[in-house]
């Protein structure tokens, strides 16, 4: 087996000196004694998934709660967000081993993929390169929610996957810092990827902080027969290897009492320079060495901001107001005319046909595109209990509204498809009713959408 991976890592924290004496051993205590045992599992666990506050044990649904201790083994085993669902979430599809993931459906549906309650999907052009381009040094938990749902957005048809992302719990300033390499043994000097991730962090008052650089960078890719693998094994998605990826993010916070002020921001960069084309016509597909790639890189260059504000006692229960914008763009790579690959742009007029040499390839030097999409979005939620039902009965309501452009080019600036804009705005409700411990009632949530597009 040529496919094992070689990860090295090496991690570091630094903080103040008062902080290092906190966890200095102390010895044990009668108190202590009385502990449950360090083996012990917690069910209960509080989850906040875009639009309620509760614990899993009193929520319908099937909840799954990928935690902290689950990440950092996938970060130390060099996996990224796409690997770490794939091997943990029962129905979701295998990895395709790309920064793509065309193949990857949740039960054979499609999937909302939130960051902080912050939808990353593109309704109007959807996209695939979105779950292996989050960062998972920066999130604290994941949790996944089976089933198809309107409460959160569009696009939950199969479920729904929200990344909670870290916030800074140090009452000292502290720096992490991770670097590891990662290696096929079929030929380690060639396909050593480096990777690595700083992390600042702290409170200080009200504020506290927390802000995360991260990189890696691709190189050769070997399967199981020590073969090297395609660059582009999935026709027009890119990402197999020799990709170049970083992200800067960052969160301040403020709270006072019962309130609490959030803003983040988050800068995804990626960028492939294939070698050579694909041969998709082998069996497996496999880099074409007698024909170089000559098309522009794969480039991911997307940046999203995100505002939050909530009050745990507000007049009609819990109120989170939640604002965000999205500037997304996708540059896919370079495909060639091919009997897998008739749809094409030629260079020339096709009402005026013109005949090529033989030997010539027909396809256009622009024949590929770049994806666009600014979306921005208002949140309202607010989460009432309604006792006087059911001790324990809450509702939860409000509105959405967001605002898509999206528009998609060819290299020489000419639309492959026709610009589009969206405005939705959508009420919703959802009740839930407490009968025993065990057996609860929930309406599905009631949501009817205004949508005005152009």
């Amino acid at each position: 087996m040529h496919k094992l991976a070689v990860v090295s890592l090496l991690s570091s924290s630094i903080l103040a000196g008062p902080a290092l004496a906190q966890n200095a051993q102390k010895p044990a205590t009668a108190q202590d004694a009385q502990k449950p045992a360090s083996n012990t599992t917690m069910l209960d666990k509080i989850i906040i998934t875009g639009r309620d506050d509760r614990s899993i044990s009193s929520v319908a649904q099937s909840v799954q709660v990928i935690d902290q201790n689950a990440i950092g083994t996938a970060v130390g085993q060099g996996e990224n967000a796409s690997d770490l669902i794939a091997r943990l979430v029962p129905g979701y599809a295998p990895r395709n081993e790309t920064i793509s993931g065309a193949s990857e459906t949740f039960r054979g549906r499609s999937v909302l993929i939130m960051v902080d309650g912050v939808p990353r999907n593109t309704p109007l052009r959807d996209v695939s390169r979105i779950l292996a381009t989050i960062d998972l040094d920066t999130v604290e938990r994941v949790e996944i929610i089976n089933g198809a749902s309107s409460l959160y957005g569009a696009g939950a048809t199969g479920g729904t996957i929200n990344f909670i992302t870290k916030r800074g719990t140090s009452d000292t300033p502290k720096v992490t810092v991770r670097t590891g390499v990662t290696a096929f043994t079929e030929n380690l000097g060639k396909s050593a990827a480096p990777s690595g991730n700083v992390q600042v962090e702290g409170r200080s008052g009200d504020f506290d902080y927390f802000a995360s650089a991260s990189g890696n960078f691709s190189r050769r890719t070997y399967d199981g027969h020590g073969n090297e693998m395609a660059s582009d094994a999935m026709l027009g998605q890119g990402g197999g290897d020799r990709t170049g990826w970083g992200d800067l993010s960052g969160v301040v916070g403020y709270e006072n009492g019962s309130k609490r002020i959030e803003l983040s921001a988050d800068w995804t960069y990626a960028r492939q320079k294939a070698d050579w084309f694909t041969d998709y016509l082998s069996n497996p597909v496999k880099p074409n060495f007698s024909d170089a790639y000559t098309g522009e890189p794969l480039i991911e260059d997307s940046k999203y901001l995100a505002a939050k504000f909530t009050d745990s006692d507000f007049l009609f229960g819990k109120l989170e107001v939640k604002a965000f914008y999205n500037d997304i763009f996708k540059q896919s790579p370079f495909t060639k005319f091919s009997r897998v690959n008739s749809q094409v742009y030629l260079p020339t007029n096709p009402a005026r046909p013109t005949l090529l040499p033989i030997n010539r390839d027909p396809t256009a030097s622009f024949n590929q595109t770049a994806l666009a999409v600014q979306r921005s979005g208002l949140n309202v939620t607010v989460n009432t209990p309604v006792d006087f039902i059911t001790q324990g009965s809450t509702l939860t309501w409000g509105f959405d509204f967001t605002h898509d452009q999206t528009g998609q080019t060819l290299l020489n600036g000419q639309d492959a498809i026709a610009p589009s804009t969206q405005n939705s705005v959508a009420a919703f409700a959802q009740a839930e009713v407490p009968v025993t411990d065990r057996f609860r009632l929930r309406r599905r949530p009631f949501r009817p959408v205004l949508s005005r597009c152009r």
